[in-house]
C-alpha cells in the first residue's frame, strides 16, 4: 500500500507541475497578445487562470497534507 500512496504523491506533483506550467503559458500568451485581441481574450483566459489557480491550490493542500485519507 505504501507504494501506492508514492505513486499518487507522484502523480499529484506532476498534474500540480503541469497546472503551473499552463498558467504560464497562458499568462505568456496574454503578455504577447496585440491589445485589441486582449480584450476579447481577456475574459476567457481569467477565468481559466482562476480555474487553474483553484486547482492548484487543492493539489497544494493535497501535497501538503501527511495522509490522503480518501474512502
Amino acid at each position: 500500500p505504501s507504494d501506492l500512496d508514492e505513486q499518487d504523491e507522484q502523480d499529484l506533483s506532476q498534474s500540480y507541475e503541469a497546472s503551473s506550467e499552463s498558467i504560464r503559458s497562458a499568462s505568456y500568451v496574454l503578455l504577447k497578445q496585440p491589445q485589441e485581441l486582449k480584450s476579447d481574450l481577456h475574459d476567457e483566459v481569467i477565468a481559466k487562470l482562476d480555474k487553474n489557480i483553484i486547482v492548484e491550490q487543492e493539489l497544494k493542500q493535497q501535497l501538503s497534507s501527511p495522509a490522503h485519507t480518501s474512502t
